[in-house]
């Protein structure tokens, strides 16, 4: 099997499209005109045919199904068929090509089928290969983020620096509540 076009990152990037997912939802694809958008500032640069709802369903299905899947993953459960075989039948069309320009930038061309294959292939590569032992949650209460743990220790708990400052501070505001004396009458 050859490697895919897109990172094991990427895709959980893609996963992580829906954010806050318990609490206030936010959510990269709120109609299908946010989709190419969202891809072009991820760095791929696609000439894609004005999409659909359509469109927009397939994408939310394959981000969600990566996304259980990942947290499957991560909690040491078996895989949902229905996540399998939407992250499958996902894969199936041919993916996108990749070609070198002569400035040394790498050239996208496919359709958005093409695109979701990309990303279903690289998460097939991710949840059957060595690094899925690397997928983590974000400790951040509220934070649904899914990330890969490249830390030498393997101890890396926040998916980003802003989760890890708001835990942080968090907890230092409840230390200080906590040493305050309470005042007596």
């Amino acid at each position: 099997m050859g490697h895919s076009v897109f990172s094991e990152e990427f895709c959980l990037d893609f996963a992580s499209t829906l954010e806050w997912r318990h609490t206030r939802r936010v959510d990269a694809f709120r109609s299908a005109a946010d989709l190419a958008p969202w891809f072009y500032s991820n760095g791929v640069r696609l000439q894609l045919e004005p999409l659909g709802e359509a469109a927009l369903a397939n994408a939310h299905e394959l981000r969600d199904a990566i996304h259980h899947l990942g947290l499957n993953s991560v909690h040491g459960k078996h895989f949902d068929v229905d996540d399998v075989a939407t992250v499958n039948r996902c894969a199936l069309p041919a993916p996108l090509a990749i070609t070198l320009d002569s400035g040394g930038t790498m050239r996208y061309s496919g359709d958005f089928p093409a695109l979701l294959s990309s990303i279903a292939r690289a998460a097939i590569e991710l949840l059957a290969g060595p690094h899925r032992e690397l997928i983590r949650q974000c400790a951040e209460p509220e934070c649904t983020r899914l990330f890969l743990d490249h830390s030498r220790a393997g101890a890396r708990r926040w998916c980003g620096t802003a989760c890890g400052n708001k835990v942080k501070a968090a907890a230092y505001r409840e230390r200080k509540r906590s040493k305050k004396p309470s005042r007596a009458n």
